[in-house]
């Protein structure tokens, strides 16, 4: 049976624990709208694929400056552009991606949207060394090896005018390569699009704030 995650609903406790990562809500959330932001900002003449990955750098740009005074800074020697800090004697990690529409859901596991390429693999290795959970044989060889990163990923999922968001410690993959086991998710909370969400040129983080409010799902 698959790893079942810890699920901390907004409020508190979960803005507790952002704490003991050295995050705030605030900072999350506005790397999310940056994301956001710089795509509603593109012109259709804009090729296809640059607007995932330019969006997306735009995203972790905002990550850094808002994280840098607490000391998180860039790092990709493990090959992908993350965001660190050395806190309280752990080394955190950071990245970015769009989740399946279980984002900020307790009842429903969440899932990556796209799939991970090979250099996911010993992210995940690490967390689950880290976790003291055995590792499994597909990242047993030295190529597989990492950094020991505690590495947390920020997901996040638009349905129509409503962006939710959640940070969540990922362990495993699916068959389809998608992020798909966690040991924790914490619910940052959830806002909604409007017509004066700022483009790349102007981005002000404070124009929107996250409407994080407790979520009275149906129990099974």
């Amino acid at each position: 049976m698959p790893f079942k995650a810890k699920y901390i609903p907004a409020g508190p406790i979960a803005d507790q624990e952002l704490a003991n990562l050295n995050l705030t809500p605030d900072i999350i959330s506005s790397s999310v709208k940056a994301i956001l932001s710089h795509k509603r900002g593109m012109h259709s003449d804009h090729p296809q694929w640059c607007v995932g990955i330019a969006s997306a750098g735009e995203g972790i740009y905002q990550l850094r400056q808002l994280g840098r005074p607490l000391g998180w800074r860039a790092d990709d020697s493990t090959g992908l552009e993350l965001t660190i800090c050395n806190f309280r004697g752990r080394q955190i990690a950071l990245n970015i991606a769009i989740g399946t529409d279980a984002v900020c859901n307790q009842f429903v596991n969440v899932e990556t949207k796209c799939g991970k390429g090979p250099k996911t693999k010993p992210i995940l290795s690490d967390n689950q060394l880290l976790l003291d959970f055995p590792p499994p044989s597909s990242v047993e060889d030295e190529s597989d090896q990492g950094s020991k990163f505690e590495t947390w990923y920020i997901l996040y999922h638009q349905k129509d005018d409503i962006v939710r968001i959640e940070l969540a410690l990922p362990t495993g993959l699916s068959e389809e390569k998608t992020i798909s086991l966690w040991s924790k998710r914490i619910e940052i909370g959830e806002f909604k699009l409007d017509g004066d969400v700022p483009t790349v040129g102007g981005i002000e983080t404070k124009t929107h704030e996250v409407s994080v409010r407790r979520r009275s799902l149906p129990k099974k």
